[in-house]
């Protein structure tokens, strides 16, 4: 089973996500991107992909797999190379999964309510656009199984 939508929502960098560390909590700028990005997935056709994963998901079957393409206008600068604005990809990966996948946003959004730990595989891209969005398409799959 595979479901595909678009957030539409500029990256956000964990590092600049917390105040020092995670025991400070989130800057209000997080705060923001978070609400954003929930408001997002609340939409009734987003809300009910999630639904039908969440519902044929079996921990002792499957597994996910997580493709994110993360579109930007800041992706260049002015000399037509790799702008530090585009943020490194690797940082900006972890909070949009923490949103997608956690239990401790089911409060705020009906998303897939499991441990991030099933999800064994992860492809993710930047591309040049004229507006902030994030495309996500993610896959059940069978469980890996142990050699």
């Amino acid at each position: 089973m595979k479901k595909r939508f678009t957030i539409i929502a500029p990256p956000q960098s964990i590092n600049s996500m917390y105040y020092g560390n995670r025991a400070h909590g989130k800057t209000p700028a997080a705060q923001d991107w978070t609400r954003i990005v929930c408001h997002e997935l609340s939409s009734p056709s987003i809300k009910a992909k999630l639904r039908e994963l969440r519902e044929f998901f079996d921990a002792e079957k499957h597994a996910y797999k997580l493709a994110l393409t993360f579109h930007t206008p800041k992706m260049f600068n002015k000399q037509g190379t790799i702008s530090a604005q585009s943020q490194d990809l690797s940082n900006i990966e972890k909070g949009i999964v923490d949103i997608l996948f956690l239990e401790s946003y089911f409060s705020h959004v009906e998303n897939l309510n499991t441990d991030d730990r099933f999800l064994i595989a992860m492809y993710s891209q930047k591309k040049y656009a004229k507006t902030f969005a994030i495309d996500v398409a993610i896959s059940i799959v069978k469980k890996p199984v142990r050699p």
